[in-house]
């Protein structure tokens, strides 16, 4: 048997009577994945509401070329990401629900495009899969419910990537120039960020699937490299020239050399571990995560072919220099967070998908069997897994939740139904797929993970801010009702600013405190974190008039105190 049959099964006719109905589903789940619950709780401090509060002072003092933050010019990242919330707060009003749409959008945008890319790349059941695979990512999923810029992020570079890696793979017409409106607008959205993965993730493609520099030649001319340049700086130049004009240089300083080269410089705070990805892998895409680790042993072996490979292997591979040189990259800068590998969720969404499809094919066709020598024992015990780690992991969670007393009421009875459910059919696919029923087993591991992932995750950000960002709801209320002036103690509070439409001033030293409290109207508050209690000067325990364990609201009139 040759190696393209065993590691990649024929791709059916994508044109099949019935296709609308599969692009349908893949929709529906999107929907009922990204859109429920993003009205059910209010702004998130620091990075949600900040996106939402920059975007509110935007609109009212039509101020559009650059950002605004508490009322002052805010120079760390371009505007395209807050024009987006701007129009849906003047098409909705302004609210956390309508700054959040965008980045929902977003997720649902690129789960259809990868499923419309992998249905002509690697075939129906594997793109379908692929769909599931990103919906369900719970990474990917609780970024699409936040507002902040790495799902658009995501989607403008992963459509982009995916144009270029089906030019590439197919090897027979030149890229679509989509693939350069989409790269330059993520370039407007982040960034020159983009660039560089997009330039990386190639260059790597390259040198893996060509066996001399004429071949690397050839396949990079099917690009269009000139053309997509000058489609990159028709898109780019106006507004990153427009931006450095209205602030005298001050944009370009600030964005392109302290936020960019500074992040990769390491002088940007958020200095993590080298092994930080390590876990928010694993976490973040589980229980995908596993299956892709189980698929490596599978995907060593198309390598071996590298220079001889169908049209869908050389997809696949490019799908994974994609990752490679995504989590490459971001694992070497210093400053690390867990949304910066959110854009190779479209790619490892499609590696997964291929080797779950070549599995159930192979078992099919009778060509591999779980206890036969095809399949390491290794494999094995990656494949059954994530069943079993998610029906214990759900008992488990369920365990502390009612000893430890953390959910009451209704959301207890929700979240318990949810998690015996997710146990329940776990169980089942885990028995599945040790029985070899692969189809059964990996349909039921995907409707096991829309289920847990359309129930836990809005259920998870109302819970967190119900029990953390709430007090700090309850804080604002008191200042309403006093009609004081209030300022924030060390680092600013979005959501403060978001909730109150005026500027909130951040006070960095106590010395600053008394000519805050010598101007604005009467009584003057001070909106400190725990660490206040730390001050001595403060006197913290004996001004406090609003606290909620972690947020201290301070009466701090007559400060310095008169002993």
């Amino acid at each position: 048997m040759s190696h393209q049959d065993s590691l990649s099964p024929k791709v059916k006719n994508v044109t099949v009577p019935g296709g609308w109905i599969f692009l349908l589903a893949v929709i529906f789940m999107a929907i009922i994945c990204f859109l429920p619950g993003l009205n059910s709780f209010g702004a998130l401090d620091p990075t949600d509401s900040f996106f939402l509060e920059v975007s509110r002072e935007m609109v009212e003092c039509h101020h559009y070329i650059t950002a605004l933050f508490n009322y002052n010019d805010w120079l760390d990242k371009p505007t395209l990401p807050f024009w987006l919330i701007i129009i849906a707060y003047k098409l909705l009003g302004v609210s956390a629900w309508a700054g959040r749409l965008y980045a929902a959008f977003s997720g649902i945008i690129l789960v259809i495009a990868t499923y419309f890319f992998a249905l002509r790349m690697i075939g129906r059941r594997a793109a379908i899969l692929s769909a599931v695979i990103l919906c369900t990512s719970p990474l990917f999923l609780i970024v699409g419910h936040v507002a902040l810029s790495d799902e658009f992020l995501s989607m403008l570079f992963g459509i982009s990537m995916l144009y270029i890696g089906t030019a590439l793979a197919t090897d027979k017409g030149k890229v679509s120039l989509f693939a350069y409106v989409f790269l330059g607008l993520a370039i407007l959205a982040k960034g020159p960020i983009a660039l560089v993965l997009a330039l990386g993730s190639i260059g790597l493609y390259l040198i893996v699937v060509s066996d001399s520099w004429n071949k690397a030649k050839e396949q990079l001319l099917l690009l269009r490299p000139l053309t997509g340049m000058i489609i990159l700086l028709l898109l780019c130049l106006p507004y990153y020239y427009c931006a450095h004009v209205v602030t005298s240089g001050a944009f370009t300083e600030q964005f392109f050399l302290r936020q960019n080269i500074g992040r990769m410089e390491g002088t940007i705070n958020h200095h993590e571990p080298i092994w930080f990805y390590l876990p928010v892998f694993l976490a973040g895409y589980f229980p995908w995560s596993f299956y892709l680790l189980s698929g490596m042993p599978w995907l060593k072996r198309l390598f071996t072919f590298r220079f001889q490979l169908t049209q869908r292997q050389r997809f696949i591979i490019f799908s994974f220099c994609w990752l490679l040189f995504v989590a490459f990259l971001f694992t070497l800068v210093p400053t690390r967070l867990p949304t910066y590998i959110v854009p190779f969720s479209p790619a490892l969404a499609i590696i997964t998908a291929a080797y779950l499809d070549a599995l159930i094919q192979a078992k099919a066709n009778k060509t591999l069997a779980i206890n036969a020598s095809g399949m390491r024992r290794a494999e094995n015990i990656m494949i059954l897994l994530p069943p079993l780690l998610a029906a214990f992991g759900s008992l488990i969670t369920l365990g502390l939740i009612i000893g430890w007393q953390i959910l009451t009421g209704t959301f207890l009875v929700i979240i318990g139904s949810t998690l015996i459910i997710i146990a329940v059919l776990s169980l089942r696919s885990f028995w599945l797929l040790w029985a070899q029923q692969y189809t059964k087993g990996m349909v039921s591991v995907c409707l096991v993970s829309i289920f847990a992932c359309a129930i836990l995750v809005p259920s998870s950000f109302q819970w967190f801010y119900n029990n953390r960002q709430a007090m700090i709801m309850r804080i604002i209320s008191v200042i309403k009702e006093r009609n004081g002036s209030v300022a924030t103690l060390f680092s600013p509070v979005p959501s403060t600013i978001f909730y109150l439409h005026h500027q909130v001033p951040n006070i960095d030293s106590l010395a600053q405190l008394p000519a805050f409290c010598q101007a604005g109207k009467m009584p003057h508050f001070l909106l400190a974190s725990r660490n206040c209690l730390k001050i001595p000067a403060l006197e913290a325990k004996n001004h406090t008039i609003a606290s909620d364990g972690k947020w201290y609201l301070l009466s701090v009139d007559g400060f310095p105190w008169r002993k």
